[in-house]
């Protein structure tokens, strides 16, 4: 009896294993999703642009509509001149990847005679996959050096010419890669850092809080190829995004092209690095992923 009863229980555990596995493929499984939205065109946007854009949002709207979002409140605390600032947003990110597009944009044009303006109305369909999160032990704190003014403080808001620092801590030991998204939709690596060519991303130790960027606080095995990064602006004001990737397991790939053999960040367009990132996530739901936008604002010419 006892033998019955052991293997009638071992045979419900791997069931209940094989229908767990099943619905995580499932969750994962790619959809064919459709939205439709509207979008008001700036009058110093190019239609091409605006297009780009519309479909953009589209697409998001049509994987938050299918796979929701998750909704962040991201804290900064600026403090200069012995007074502390604290500004507080709520983010969202979309569970889901957007694999493709199984039919052209539809675009519909009109003019809004009320607002003045150009109005896109595009409707998308593609093929879509839930990304779940997987960041609840990772914390990324980003931090801001302007010269001459002391150490970092703590600020997504930059100037043509601060110093770039970010602080990481995790409660798994993995690895770790970081990449600027700029809104020219380029992709720059920041870490694994540009001397470093062992991997495409950098080990860190479970409860162990890093300081990437900065010589003085990097691991002796790091120091000699920690590269610091000093923003610039381009134009008057810039809007990037940093995304921080982990993994328990080492990863490699995505960390674009050097050019012409400059110590520069690596390049590489967005398309290419969201198709790896894709890739990664479902290959491996533990990589956990963080987005944190920063702006930088270019320094008036002097007369």
């Amino acid at each position: 009896m006892r033998h019955r009863q052991l293997t009638s229980a071992l045979l419900t555990a791997a069931l209940m294993a094989v229908a767990a596995l099943c619905a995580a493929a499932q969750k994962l499984a790619p959809r064919y999703v459709e939205a439709s939205e509207t979008y008001f065109v700036p009058e110093t946007q190019s239609l091409a642009d605006a297009k780009v854009q519309a479909a953009r949002n589209a697409r998001i709207k049509a994987m938050a509509d299918e796979f929701g979002t998750l909704i962040a409140l991201q804290s900064s605390t600026v403090i200069e001149g012995g007074r502390a600032e604290v500004t507080a947003r709520g983010m969202s990110e979309v569970r889901g990847q957007w694999l493709g597009d199984t039919r052209a944009p539809e675009f519909r044009p009109a003019w809004d005679d009320r607002l003045g303006c150009l109005v896109l109305n595009v409707t998308v369909r593609g093929r879509a996959c839930e990304t779940p999160p997987a960041t609840a032990d990772l914390s990324l704190t980003v931090l801001r050096e302007r010269p001459g003014q002391g150490a970092a403080v703590e600020s997504t808001e930059f100037a043509d010419g601060d110093n770039l620092f970010l602080r990481f801590r995790s409660g798994r030991s993995g690895y770790v890669a970081v990449f600027l998204l700029d809104d020219d939709g380029g992709v720059h690596t920041l870490l694994p850092y540009t001397r470093d060519t062992s991997s495409g991303a950098v080990a860190v130790e479970r409860g162990r809080t890093y300081t990437f960027f900065s010589r003085e606080d990097a691991p002796a095995d790091l120091r000699p190829y920690t590269d610091r990064y000093r923003l610039r602006a381009s134009v008057p004001r810039e809007y990037n995004r940093l995304c921080l990737v982990f993994s328990p397991d080492l990863f490699t790939g995505s960390v674009g092209e050097q050019d012409g053999g400059t110590l520069r960040p690596r390049f590489q367009d967005y398309d290419t690095f969201d198709r790896w990132l894709f890739d990664l996530r479902c290959r491996d739901p533990r990589t956990g992923v963080i987005f944190t936008d920063i702006t930088i604002t270019k320094q008036p010419e002097l007369p």
